[in-house]
């Protein structure tokens, strides 16, 4: 190999690489429609097929972050529609930029250890409105909590209780 492509070949790496690594800093947005609740009463109700289901606001929180590099903000709320319950992010919601974040309910305060979580499922974006289904006993959970699998910590937390 000629030492003009060996300096092409390894500058063609270094640029993938930088481009692997900034495509783990750029933020994913999302904003889906969460289920229509006013003033924590079942007024409103929202159409799932053809059958509606009301749709009550039971626990509003503050997402807050660990640290300056592990942060998060915004409002999550817990929404009961007829039985069956949902984690809703709302649109003001971001959160640090990382590897393999995901979002997991723990039976302790966010300010302490994760303990034997439940998880909801990869943090569909970092920024905006998303949903995740609860778990039946997600009552028993006192956190909401994004983590990063691939580095083991915490982003971010919202107390449930």
């Amino acid at each position: 190999m000629t030492k003009k492509k060996i300096i092409l070949l390894v500058s063609v790496i270094i640029v993938l690489a930088i481009a692997g690594v900034a495509s783990f800093y750029v933020y994913r947005n999302i904003n889906e429609e969460a289920p229509v609740v006013v003033d924590q009463t079942p007024r409103n109700t929202v159409v799932e097929g053809s059958t509606p289901v009301a749709a009550v606001t039971t626990f509003t929180a503050t997402l807050n972050g660990v640290d300056a590099i592990h942060w998060g903000k915004g409002t999550v709320e817990v929404i009961d529609t007829n039985g069956s319950a949902i984690l809703s992010f709302g649109e003001d919601v971001e959160v640090a930029q990382g590897p393999d974040l995901f979002v997991y309910l723990s039976p302790n305060a966010g300010s302490e250890e994760l303990g034997e979580f439940a998880s909801l499922g990869v943090l569909k974006a970092n920024k905006g409105a998303q949903e995740y289904n609860l778990p039946d006993d997600y009552k028993n959970y006192k956190s909401v909590v994004i983590w990063c699998r691939a580095i083991g910590v915490k982003f971010a937390t919202a107390d449930l209780q």
